[in-house]
């Protein structure tokens, strides 16, 4: 399961300061407070995430948008209240690796001001291999990987490979097909190797 714990404490790197800085339209005035408040959907954690944001403008002033940003990447924009945006971890993103989540809101003047960072924490699971293998004559089999499964990763996009004779190395390359048919050349009894590779690189495999 991909899981994510949010953080948002942990010193920005030099990109990330300078990423934060404010940036104002205009040479005079005060920029806009913007608290983001990042938690976890209750009804699906670990992958989707509601990010409501609290932005109060300068006296005078409203918030005309607000913009929302996953690695210094703007991911959505909101013009009215309430501010909040969801947003989903890409199944394909790395696992032990950070994903920095801020905001930004400009004012009816133009002043922009940046909250503070906050951080998800990504954890990827590594996919279960599993097969099946039904013998077809004296000398061939069909095998088939497609009940092999991944939390993040979709069925049909998890890549297998065979390995024939148990060798540890596997004799075809990855593919997305499940289901193969293979010559042994002569009856005889046969351990095939299979293993499975989700979206980002980790495998399993198991043996029949």
């Amino acid at each position: 399961m991909q899981t994510h714990a949010l953080s948002g404490h942990r010193p920005p790197t030099a990109q990330q300061r300078k990423s934060a800085s404010p940036t104002h339209a205009k040479t005079h005035g005060s920029r806009s407070r913007v608290d983001l408040a990042a938690r976890h959907a209750a009804d699906n954690a670990g992958q989707h995430h509601r990010i409501p944001v609290d932005a109060t403008p300068h006296a005078g002033r409203t918030i005309a948008s607000v913009k929302y940003y996953a690695n210094n990447v703007e991911v959505g924009t909101t013009t009215a209240t309430p501010h909040e945006f969801f947003y989903t971890v890409p199944a394909n993103h790395p696992t032990n690796t950070q994903i920095s989540i801020q905001a930004k809101a400009q004012d009816s003047l133009g002043f922009t001001g940046s909250s503070a960072f906050a951080y998800l924490d990504v954890k990827n699971d590594a996919p279960l291999a599993s097969f099946t293998a039904t013998i077809t004559n004296t000398t061939t089999a069909t095998v088939d990987a497609s009940a092999s499964s991944d939390t993040e990763t979709a069925g049909a996009d998890l890549e297998v490979c065979w390995d024939w004779d148990n060798n540890g190395t596997c004799d075809t390359a990855y593919s997305k097909t499940k289901i193969t048919t293979h010559d042994f050349g002569a009856s005889g009894t046969y351990t095939v190797r299979m293993v499975v590779r989700d979206a980002v690189g980790q495998t399993a495999e198991t043996t029949r």
